[in-house]
């Protein structure tokens, strides 16, 4: 069997494909990155990197930095999304998952540099609602509309200047 092996490692050094794997624990990483990494960062930078490292600890519970996957980091995706959020009833927002992803992938880039993983996963980030909201009630807007009619400026010849300024208010609201 050793002999085996010993043709596998230098048909993998002769094609060029051969990676050593270092076995580096996931504790010691973070610990390491925590040290080199993190004190480059602002207070809250820091606080939030070491909240996104904790929740993908809490949840994956990675023994070894080489084996994150791709498929590790879907997993961490799925579970996180299904936390309870801040507000009574609902799970963790998508832009606080993208921002434990983003973190997350900083530092495994990191350990790929390292040369602590062989390949950094891919990752998919989470789509998140792009709509504002409403800005102003029904209300509100019924009686800003209704009080351009006592608008002086501008002085147009076209329109006076309350129709101007409900022209604008509707084409602004659209």
């Amino acid at each position: 069997m050793a002999e085996k092996f010993q043709r596998k490692i230098e048909g993998e050094l002769a094609a060029g494909t051969y990676r050593h794997e270092v076995r580096k624990p996931w504790s010691e990483f973070r610990t390491e990155y925590e040290q080199k990494i993190l004190p480059r960062l602002s207070g809250r930078s820091q606080d939030l990197v070491k909240l996104s490292l904790a929740a993908f600890e809490r949840l994956v519970r990675p023994a070894l930095v080489a084996k994150i996957t791709t498929a590790t980091i879907d997993e961490f995706v799925a579970q996180r999304r299904l936390e309870p959020g801040k507000k009574r009833e609902s799970t963790v927002a998508p832009a606080t998952v993208n921002r434990d992803l983003r973190h997350l992938k900083a530092a495994l880039g990191v350990a790929h540099e390292w040369g602590y993983l062989p390949k950094a996963p891919r990752f998919r980030f989470v789509r998140e609602e792009e709509r504002i909201g409403r800005i102003v009630t029904p209300e509100h807007f019924r009686l800003i509309y209704d009080g351009c009619k006592h608008a002086e400026k501008p002085a147009l010849a076209q329109c006076s200047a309350g129709e101007w300024w409900q022209a604008l208010l509707v084409f602004a609201s659209g």
